[in-house]
């Protein structure tokens, strides 16, 4: 069991180390998010109120000598939250165990369970929605997901390296373990390159599998976006040759205008083109949020918001009306 060896080496070395360093501990700091929504699904099905989101999370920082780690632990409770069904696993499920080591002069490790970097930084102006989850959800934290793009939200087991920048660019390869029953230490490795300059961002990806998991896959994506003070857009372009269910592409496009400081308006296009034309997909996204307090896209504050989702395929439209506070 790959996973497991991996995060019970961390701890160990944490509990060995602990007593030493135990006065040189930034926190841990506490952050956790809630959003409770009544969904309303197609053909007039009402889903009824349901929690989208219960997530706790410990994050923090030790200092050892010349040693510095930034640590975060996160668990969601939504499955826990809301009534049995064939969807859930009625469990707590952990989505980041993570250690990121950033050093001076040859730039910044990260291990463990967290959030997929392909994902921040080719797919991250999409993401823009309070509910509507257009990720595929294997590896991911929920299970309303309509899989309009193949990208995971979250890297299951990880070890990376993300250069220093230079003239606006980074590159990022790394090596993914996602399966822990096949004997192989290494099922996957990807590597994405990115530039950042004032509001201006573009990167682009490979992720590349292991024959025993997918096929000789490869998912090869580029994203831009631009971002100014009242408005942002992006659009990502992805294709997946050799998928399992067949060859497919996606294009996506993504904006958001705030009509003032606290009201916001998000819109998206995704088209999804598959040689199979049973999944085929296309779907509009739309939502309004209001701002109650705080800074909720850092991750603090409260937020109203009313979404729309409309798809190609019936099965996923919803409109769901809610609201989020994250602390």
């Amino acid at each position: 069991m790959k996973q497991p060896f991996i995060l019970t080496s961390l701890l160990v070395t944490s509990g060995v180390m602990g007593q030493a360093i135990a006065d040189e501990l930034s926190g841990p700091d506490v952050y956790g998010k809630l959003r409770v929504q009544q969904e309303s699904l197609n053909n007039g099905k009402d889903d009824g109120f349901r929690v989208g989101q219960a997530m706790l999370g410990i994050k923090g920082t030790l200092t050892y000598d010349n040693f510095k780690a930034n640590y975060a632990l996160e668990a969601e409770f939504s499955d826990l939250a809301n009534p049995d069904n064939a969807s859930d696993s009625n469990e707590a499920r952990i989505r980041t165990a993570r250690i990121v080591v950033p050093t001076a002069n040859i730039g910044t490790f990260v291990m463990g369970r967290t959030t997929s970097g392909v994902r921040t930084d080719v797919y991250g102006h999409l993401d823009i929605f309070e509910n509507t989850e257009t990720y595929n959800p294997v590896n991911g934290s929920y299970t309303q997901s309509s899989g309009l793009t193949a990208q995971p939200l979250y890297a299951p087991g990880v070890f990376a390296w993300r250069s220093p920048s230079f003239a606006g660019f980074y590159i990022s390869p790394s090596i993914l373990s996602t399966n822990d029953a096949n004997g192989k230490s290494v099922d996957g490795k990807s590597v994405r390159v990115v530039y950042k300059r004032d509001g201006f961002k573009a990167a682009a990806s490979i992720v590349d599998f292991d024959k025993t998991i997918a096929g000789d896959y490869q998912r090869k994506a580029v994203g831009a976006s631009y971002t100014a003070d009242n408005w942002q857009i992006g659009a990502t372009h992805e294709t997946d040759p050799g998928h399992p269910s067949g060859d497919y592409t996606v294009n996506a496009v993504a904006g958001r205008y705030k009509v003032t400081p606290k009201m916001a308006v998000n819109l998206g296009y995704f088209k999804k083109d598959h040689d199979n034309n049973a999944l085929d997909n296309a779907a509009v996204i739309g939502n309004v949020t209001y701002t109650l307090g705080g800074n909720p896209d850092k991750g603090t504050g409260a937020r109203l918001f009313l979404e729309h989702e409309e798809h190609d395929l019936d099965p996923y439209d919803k409109t769901t009306l809610g609201l989020s506070l994250g602390f």
